[in-house]
């Protein structure tokens, strides 16, 4: 059994990254009120047998059915609460994303230091693929980048306008984050390739005044 944790923390937001491979169970309860603000929640099934409840209100795409989950809770919505449990087995390779974004949080490029604004890109960009259903990741870890081009006319209309998404939730989540403009020059610039490694997140976040 392996596990890394990473969490990124400031008081607009935190972000919990956590990666198993082998025979794992993690467990949490989230809830949230009317006090606070977003709470996502990506789990993407790398490799082998990863057990999960898959609870209703899982907004992935079809095209990542089984591969991934996803949730976004917020109090306006009907969907507050979540009993997330993921049981990894022998062989077997996950990553968790918990984000949490603050009611007073608003265009957080303009208030989070590199680090943590670095980290809100990677899960936004990973939160808009996961709903559209684009299958990226790869099953020999999704360790490497991918070619977005064939993609652009489905994912840029969610950059330029996130109320295009077809949940309302995503919307309101990629509209309350502020991170889309910067992910859009940062694709553009690049040709369209996501680098999955922190340069690509750097570069985005340089777009957006947070890293030097």
């Amino acid at each position: 059994m392996q596990v890394r944790k990473t969490t990124t923390r400031e008081d607009l937001a935190e972000i919990i990254e956590i990666e198993g491979e082998g025979e794992y169970i993690y467990e949490n309860e989230l809830e949230v009120t009317e006090h606070d603000g977003y709470v996502v929640v990506l789990l993407e099934k790398l490799r082998g047998v990863v057990e999960s409840l898959d609870n209703p209100g899982n907004l992935v795409g079809d095209g990542l059915k089984g591969r991934v989950e996803l949730y976004v809770l917020h109090a306006k919505s009907e969907f507050r609460s979540l009993k997330l449990r993921v049981a990894s087995k022998a062989g077997a390779a996950f990553r968790l994303t918990i984000g949490y974004f603050r009611k007073t949080a608003a265009d957080l490029q303009k208030e989070l230091p590199c680090k943590l604004c670095k980290a809100a890109c990677k899960l936004t960009l990973a939160v808009i693929l996961a709903h559209l259903g684009i299958p990226y990741l790869r099953p020999d870890g999704a360790d490497a980048g991918m070619d977005l081009t064939t993609f652009q006319d489905v994912i840029r209309p969610i950059l330029e306008d996130p109320h295009a998404a077809a949940q309302r939730a995503i919307a309101e989540l990629l509209t309350q984050t502020g991170v889309l403009s910067s992910i859009r020059v940062a694709l553009e610039l690049i040709g369209w390739i996501w680098d999955v490694e922190e340069r690509f997140y750097t570069f985005a976040c340089t777009m957006a005044g947070c890293c030097p």
